[in-house]
């Protein structure tokens, strides 16, 4: 065991008995109780400052993530973990991208930016549920990839605007947007807000509070920022439905399943078409992929139908 981690596991020893006698506690603490834990107090920070010089000495960046429980103060085991597991690939994905300076549409990164963006469990806290996390960068410079990842994972958080996540999905791909947004939904799902520290020794490189309704905000920004493909197809086939009243359509040919959609404003929906019937039809076609989804939502609208004799 290291220095580091020999202070870590000292940090959660701590951590446990300042827990359990603040849990004992009644309403009057006895001089004894109160001196027990200014001592676990006062050795609590020691270890905070070893824990510090080892950080900065050793080129180790620090991740304190406080989650923060709505009113019921419950933690489920379930909720947690998954967070964390998709804070993980959220910041593999975003550091991979970074790192190899191009966007990525898949999450398949190489052993060496999933280890050199490894974060590793330190200690935990109580006080809402604090997780410090862990990560060796072995560089000594101002700002490295790890510390742009988190920059970046705020800037997403930040984004009030089409334009401005449509320029960060161009940078970074889908695989990043797909992780922060699968992220950011447990925080919604859970009604978690977050406290997240980006920390070198003493410094604080960088630090964000997310409440639910800023994860909700963005999650909203993302679900309306689509990329748009429109164009024109003919299909042959046979007519096996059209509504008038509703403005529907059905048709079905030999090379792909029926279609259905919806009249164009240009479909003369007057002229009489027979039921079932064989037809040229020309449709508008309009895919939606959501930047942040590998699926893609399709509709069909009918222009017109040519009578086959």
């Amino acid at each position: 065991m290291n220095a580091l981690q020999s202070a870590f596991h000292k940090m959660n020893g701590i951590e446990a008995a300042i827990s359990k006698l603040e849990g004992s506690l009644t309403a009057e603490m006895s001089f004894f109780d109160e001196l027990t834990l200014n001592s676990l107090a006062l050795r609590r920070e020691e270890l905070k400052r070893i824990i510090s010089e080892i950080s900065k000495a050793n080129c180790i960046d620090v991740c304190d993530y406080r989650i923060i429980p709505d009113g019921n103060g419950k933690f489920p085991i379930k909720s947690v973990s998954a967070i964390l597991n998709n804070f993980q690939d959220m910041f593999t994905s975003i550091y991979g991208s970074i790192y190899e300076n191009k966007a990525r549409q898949r999450a398949n990164f190489s052993h060496e930016i999933k280890n050199s963006s490894e974060l590793n469990l330190g200690y935990s806290y109580s006080g809402s549920l604090g997780i410090v996390m862990y990560i060796e960068s072995g560089e000594f410079l101002m700002e490295n990839n790890q510390d742009r990842a988190i920059e970046t994972i705020f800037q997403l958080l930040d984004q009030d605007s089409v334009d401005g996540v449509r320029a960060l999905a161009e940078q970074l791909g889908k695989a990043p947007l797909r992780h922060f947004y699968e992220w950011s939904r447990l925080h919604v799902e859970n009604d978690f807000a977050v406290e997240i520290k980006w920390k070198r020794g003493d410094q604080t490189k960088d630090e964000k509070l997310i409440q639910p309704a800023d994860f909700r905000a963005v999650d909203s920004l993302f679900e309306s920022v689509s990329a748009i493909e429109e164009d024109q197809e003919t299909i042959r086939g046979n007519l096996i439905a059209l509504d008038t009243s509703r403005r529907t359509f059905k048709i079905s040919n030999d090379r792909k399943k029926a279609i259905s959609g919806t009249f164009d404003l240009n479909f003369d929906w007057k002229i009489p078409h027979e039921v079932p019937g064989r037809y040229d039809a020309l449709l508008n076609r309009r895919v939606s992929r959501p930047i942040w989804s590998e699926t893609e939502d399709v509709s069909w609208t009918l222009v017109s139908l040519t009578p086959l004799s």
